[in-house]
């Protein structure tokens, strides 16, 4: 029995107990008891993976922005001039594929080891971050495009009108 059905067999026993069920009651006797009373199934605990996730999300991003590591030193580059990258990533759910990114920081985080590069994967059409030390074969290419925007495009026509209406502010012209 796997440290899951462990649980769950702890809780249905507990819970069959408690509600003066029979002693080897069904899953579905207790939900239906449980949903009688208006009582909540109780959710499955998060995997350590997932636990491991989330404190990972949580902790500070620390950026980096120099290295003596060529590889990283490209990344950081394209960084700082909005280029995109081609690299073999041998991790996530389809190891070995190449992946075009336009990065937007390279960083560390607080309390893990590893240096990560977060930015929008053109194959996956969203932000993504990737672990350095499964990156290969990196190379930059030219000008990253502008991720596709989803919302009402800004309105910057006042930009002009406050130029032109008052030349001694200095404001460059657009």
């Amino acid at each position: 029995m796997d440290r899951r059905s462990f649980f769950q067999h702890s809780i249905l026993t507990s819970l069959s107990a408690a509600l003066g069920l029979r002693a080897h009651a069904s899953e579905q006797d207790l939900a239906k008891v449980l949903e009688d009373k208006e009582i909540p199934l109780i959710p499955s605990p998060p995997s350590e993976t997932e636990n491991q996730l989330e404190r990972w999300r949580r902790q500070d991003r620390l950026p980096i922005w120099d290295s003596d590591h060529p590889s990283l030193l490209i990344l950081i580059q394209a960084v700082r001039a909005n280029r995109r990258v081609r690299f073999t990533y041998g991790g996530g759910s389809t190891p070995g594929s190449r992946r075009v990114i336009s990065p937007s920081l390279v960083f560390a985080v607080k309390n893990f080891p590893g240096t990560y590069v977060s930015g929008y994967c053109h194959e996956r059409e969203e932000e993504r971050s990737f672990l350095f030390t499964r990156i290969a074969d990196i190379r930059p290419l030219g000008q990253s495009p502008s991720p596709p925007h989803t919302g009402p495009q800004p309105d910057i026509s006042y930009l002009s009108l406050i130029d032109d209406d008052h030349p001694d502010l200095g404001l460059p012209n657009f």
